[in-house]
């Protein structure tokens, strides 16, 4: 059944409109209509309503049978959507400290203009990252002149957030080629900053028309920055699947690992035993410890009593034994 929910004063009326079955809103419309700026001079906007109403259709939209990383996504969507709405309608964090500026109405730069803003002429100080441009003036001591991230101002160097190449060809907005981890780096610097420092609006180029728009660069970034997302969210299933061993290196006995119901900072309630595990492309293994009692994780229904230890990916330590729990493995690693 279609809903419309009212948008009143920073708040979301109680009452609901019955639109019938098949009732679909126009997207356009829908962002229009519920993330609008109420008629108010704080220029407060409801971001979790907002939020929780552009879930609820996209969930409406979605299929009923979700693959397992995108049932994972979706849960992560809510914290995603509020930084990237205070993101895009510029709406200044209380740590900002800043007053407060319309979101409807944002400044577009070009690279020149953006380039005055490096505080020498005791202007203030700006910096750019992905295409968003803030106000960091309030830490010109590390921005402006004679600051250790002076090379930031006036400019997106967005690459360099990453990379640590501070040199000029590593001062860049060009991210094509970084890797997953590298992607979500930028995210967390992102969302630094906009913690942190008030949104001016954008700069024309890379990333946003000249009329602010999201150029086709932008959305490649944005299927980048999913696909780490999902590899980053079936790296920590694996991971909890089979957490890392604890390890340590001493000249008389060499490395040491071994498995507890922390180790590799996974609590659980079982110790498992240490095994090499051989990702699939890789001939490097890394430690982990194995369940080794209880059905297998990938079939939790199954009698089997060995846990994980019938993964064709693992082998035991040499001169390990098959129950230990700690194993001095040398250079068998």
């Amino acid at each position: 059944m279609g809903y419309l929910l009212s948008y009143v004063s920073c708040g979301w009326n109680d009452e609901i409109e019955d639109l019938g079955d098949d009732y679909i809103p126009n997207p356009t419309v829908f962002f229009l209509r519920y993330l609008q700026m109420p008629d108010n001079p704080l220029g407060i906007v409801d971001i979790d309503g907002a939020c929780t109403v552009m879930l609820a259709l996209l969930d409406r939209l979605a299929a009923t049978h979700l693959p397992p990383w995108e049932a994972r996504l979706k849960c992560l969507k809510h914290d995603w959507c509020k930084r990237t709405f205070s993101y895009i309608h510029g709406t200044p964090s209380e740590a900002a400290g800043g007053n407060s500026i319309d979101p409807l109405v944002e400044r577009i730069f070009t690279t020149e203009e953006l380039s005055k803003f490096t505080g020498e002429e005791g202007e203030e100080v700006y910096i750019a990252l992905l295409g968003k441009v803030f106000n960091v003036t309030r830490g010109a001591q590390h921005y402006g002149p004679g600051g250790g991230y002076h090379f930031f101002a006036g400019r997106d160097a967005s690459r360099a957030f990453v990379s640590g190449d501070f040199e000029n060809d590593g001062l860049t907005d060009d991210i094509e080629g970084l890797s997953p981890e590298d992607f979500l780096g930028l995210e967390d610097w992102s969302v630094f900053y906009e913690n942190s420092y008030q949104y001016i609006g954008k700069v024309a180029g890379r990333f946003y028309n000249n009329d602010g728009s999201p150029t086709e660069y932008w959305y490649k970034y944005q299927q980048w920055r999913e696909e780490a997302l999902k590899k980053r969210i079936l790296k920590d299933e694996e991971m909890a699947v089979f957490p890392p061993c604890n390890m340590e290196w001493k000249p008389d006995i060499g490395t040491r690992v071994w498995c507890t119901t922390s180790s590799g900072g996974i609590r659980r309630e079982w110790v498992g035993v240490p095994r090499k595990l051989f990702k699939t492309g890789s001939s490097t293994p890394r430690c982990a410890c194995i369940k080794d009692s209880g059905p297998p994780s990938s079939d939790p229904d199954s009698d089997s009593d060995i846990g994980d230890l019938g993964n064709p990916n693992l082998k035991e330590y040499k001169d390990c034994k098959p129950t230990a729990v700690s194993c001095n493995i040398g250079d068998d690693n």
